[in-house]
């Protein structure tokens, strides 16, 4: 494996948006968790830049995301609620017996 193919497969560096943007695709997939590790010699470094830019940036990006995608998905649950209540009403007024009184 030579250093070029190492920089262009993986995010290194101290620049925090890079990192931050190579989640991306991770976080659209749905991952719940992702690993990373330092592969040089500035291990305090990276868990420095983590600790003060990239992860808090991700927390902010995500609470985003979580919060619209809450919203979008708070009135597509209402509307199959309300969708469910009336056809089991529905249903059950259909499927009720019949009978003459006697």
């Amino acid at each position: 494996m030579t250093k070029e193919f190492t920089a262009e497969s993986v995010t290194a560096g101290p620049k925090a948006e890079a990192h931050v943007d190579a989640f991306t695709p991770y976080i659209e997939a749905g991952f719940d968790e992702v690993y990373v590790a330092n592969i040089g010699p500035h291990t305090i470094d990276m868990m420095n830049l983590y600790r003060t830019e990239i992860l808090p940036e991700l927390r902010r990006n995500l609470s985003a995301q979580g919060a619209a995608l809450w919203a979008s998905t708070k009135s597509a649950r209402q509307s199959t609620s309300h969708r469910t209540s009336s056809t089991t009403a529905s249903t059950t007024s259909t499927t009720s017996p019949t009978s003459s009184p006697g």
